[in-house]
């Protein structure tokens, strides 16, 4: 089993991760690109294992969490919901390095009709930097820009869903759990 399966076995069944790309939509008779239709995808063309690791190994700084990260050096992360999610705020924290792109980039969260609903410009070069969102509304995916490791990601479903989405809750810990063992 590579780090990559252990990342998206250690995640709820409901949540999985996936390299992502812009790309627009194609009119189905001609193949032709539609214009205004651009968003992020999975990337099925080129898909590259999302995987976890420990970014010391890659001089990377440690990870927060003291264990390992999820590896978004190479490519955009798709965090995909099954289906909508009502989340209440999510939360990331970056690698311990001053490595990254040297401008902001910006964490993406999408709603069911793949509209962005919230966002925030995070700073790569700043290590422990904190993601932290607030959502309050159903959510499909959630964009993680390239070049840096995530770790300690956190989704908080809506007070009300909390039993129902206990999964989600222990997302963080349970990747810890399974990608340490």
């Amino acid at each position: 089993m590579n780090a990559g399966d252990a990342a998206n076995l250690a995640a709820p069944a409901s949540v999985s991760f996936h390299s992502a790309v812009f790309l627009p939509d194609f009119d189905p008779d001609t193949g032709d690109a539609i214009s205004g239709t651009e968003r992020w995808r999975i990337d099925y063309d080129y898909p590259v294992t999302i995987k976890a690791d420990d970014p010391s190994l890659s001089s990377w700084g440690t990870a927060p969490s003291g264990s390992l990260a999820l590896d978004a050096r190479n490519d955009y992360v798709l965090m995909s919901f099954a289906t909508p999610t009502f989340v209440e705020s999510f939360k990331a924290t970056l690698d311990n390095s001053t490595f990254g792109t040297l401008f902001t980039q910006d964490v993406l969260v999408y709603g069911a009709g793949n509209t962005v609903i919230a966002s925030q410009s995070i700073d790569q070069t700043v290590p422990g930097l904190l993601v932290d969102l607030a959502i309050n509304a159903e959510v499909s995916s959630i964009l993680l820009p390239s070049s840096a490791f995530y770790d300690d990601l956190t989704v908080i479903p809506e007070p009300s869903t909390y039993a129902a989405n206990a999964g989600l809750v222990s997302l963080a810990l349970a990747l810890r759990r399974r990608l340490t063992a």
